[in-house]
């Protein structure tokens, strides 16, 4: 089309302009500042309030919405939202938009599929005695964006989210999460499918993240597991992962597994008994167990194990640094683990090659290599 508001009135042929942002479609639904038409990447690029993974915008009629402090009398739609994330599910949608705090817990189950997209900030928290997310059968898939999900029940299935033992085969895709809190963990997969990129695992109790099952697989990339699991009694069995699955073409890459705990029956730090999983490019660093006079061993031991396990390649597992690896605020709160100028050598541009993005969704790599870890050092 012809931009005739163009200076000088020549106009010039574009994808797009403010009149006609109609013309983009698909997924690139956005007529963007340069008149061309590109992906969204915020819920407000799209008139549904719905942006999706892969830069379209889900149609508003096929939305569940959800809003904390509305009405489960209403029918979930964009004008008139509902007050229960467990209201909107059982309209069967497709996608549910979720904003504001919500104190439930979820069954998916079935064969459901549905993907949950929450504004930034919204929070769930768990209410009964299991689970906050419970996820089983074969044929069913869950995929969240941008939740935070804290305080789980205070029991032994407490997780923040779990696929059960027995609970079959299903898919569960995680992104831009926040798992803090949870008593029994932040996730437990038993079966099916798991990836979890962008994500932070923070202060759980009975650790971070568990993966288990002969067949189950994984993508596990660009997340923060710190502070999860405990070393005094009452202890916890692992501290930041577990990984007993052994299952070709599983990753987990470019993680920052650190200043977690363990009563010692798992390492503190990764426990992985894979040696099919590919497990490069992470930073392990500060986690501890036991000593046996009722203080904190930091070693490289405490660190990853067992010998024999998940194909580490590069990742660094390190005890203890004077500096504490550069991190931004390790121990002090507002904690934050990302990389600074002062972050040695053996962590920025140690990684490798590698492709995507970080944490906070900056391209890698920045400089000549990639960075161990989850976050990508930008000066």
């Amino acid at each position: 089309m012809c931009n005739l508001l163009e200076a000088g009135g020549a106009g010039t042929c574009v994808q797009c302009t403010a009149a006609s942002a109609a013309a983009c479609t698909g997924q690139t639904p956005v007529c963007g500042g340069e008149l061309s038409c590109r992906a969204c990447s915020v819920h407000a690029d799209c008139a549904s309030e719905a942006c999706l993974a892969d830069g379209s915008c889900a149609p508003a009629e096929r939305v569940a919405y959800a809003a904390a402090g509305s009405s489960d009398a209403a029918p979930c739609t964009q004008l008139a939202p509902c007050a229960s994330l467990s209201r909107a599910l059982a309209t069967m949608r497709p996608w549910l938009k979720l904003s504001g705090a919500f104190t439930e817990s979820l069954l998916i189950e079935g064969g459901r599929k549905v993907t949950l997209l929450a504004e930034p900030g919204s929070r769930l928290v768990g209410a009964g005695t299991g689970a906050t997310i419970l996820v089983r059968d074969a044929g069913t898939s869950l995929s969240i964006r941008d939740l935070t999900i804290a305080d789980a029940p205070n029991t032994a299935t407490g997780y923040g989210l779990l696929v059960p033992p027995g609970g079959g085969s299903p898919s569960v895709e995680l992104t831009a999460m926040r798992f803090i809190n949870n008593p029994a963990g932040a996730v437990s997969i038993a079966g099916g499918s798991l990836q979890l990129t962008r994500s932070v695992l923070l202060d759980n109790l009975g650790g971070g993240l568990t993966i288990a099952g002969p067949d189950t697989t994984f993508v596990v990339t660009d997340n923060v597991m710190a502070y999860n699991g405990r070393a005094r009694a009452p202890s916890s069995l692992l501290g930041g992962v577990a990984i007993l699955s052994n299952t070709s073409g599983s990753r987990f890459e470019r993680n920052t597994v650190v200043y977690n705990e363990s009563g010692g029956v798992y390492r503190s730090g990764l426990s992985c008994s894979g040696p099919l999983v590919a497990a490069s490019g992470n930073l392990i660093f500060h986690n501890g167990e036991p000593d046996g006079n009722g203080g904190l061993k930091l070693d490289v031991s405490t660190q990853v194990g067992p010998p024999g396990g998940c194909a580490l390649g590069n990742s660094l597992a390190l005890p203890t640094d004077a500096n504490n690896l550069g991190f931004r605020s390790p121990v002090l709160p507002p904690l934050d683990f990302h990389l600074t100028s002062q972050t040695p050598a053996l962590v920025r541009d140690a990684g490798g090659a590698c492709t995507g993005i970080d944490l906070d969704g900056q391209a890698r790599p920045a400089g000549a290599a990639c960075d161990l870890g989850a976050d990508e050092y930008v000066p």
